[in-house]
């Protein structure tokens, strides 16, 4: 008699309680790790800018390419570790090159490449 008292109080305590065990409604989960190799930091030296200075719309040659100038620059590539990268140049003034190899500089107040 006193195991089916036992057992009775203890269902009734378990069913007591459930509820608020299952009342949580957020938790939290902590991941932490590293992944290696990190990224690779790329820089071009005077900050990837180019002055060409002042181009007048009459020097520039209407058939064939005009060179403004050589403007070397240094990329230098520091990763943690070695790594494959690769490159992809994009022109921000896209559509104003003459040419697929080359990058515009943009249009002349005639709208001209």
């Amino acid at each position: 008699m006193i195991k089916k008292y036992f057992a009775a109080l203890s269902a009734t305590a378990l069913i007591g309680v459930a509820p608020y065990a299952m009342a949580a409604s957020s938790t939290d989960l902590t991941v932490t790790g590293i992944i290696t190799p990190k990224a690779c930091a790329p820089s071009l030296s005077d900050g990837g800018m180019v002055d060409v200075g002042k181009v007048q719309a009459t020097d520039l040659l209407p058939t064939q390419y005009t060179r403004v100038g050589s403007h070397p620059m240094q990329l230098t590539v520091a990763c943690d570790a070695s790594t494959l990268f690769a490159l992809n140049g994009i022109d921000n003034k896209a559509g104003t090159s003459s040419s697929n190899q080359y990058f515009g500089l943009g249009l002349t107040s005639n709208n001209e490449k």
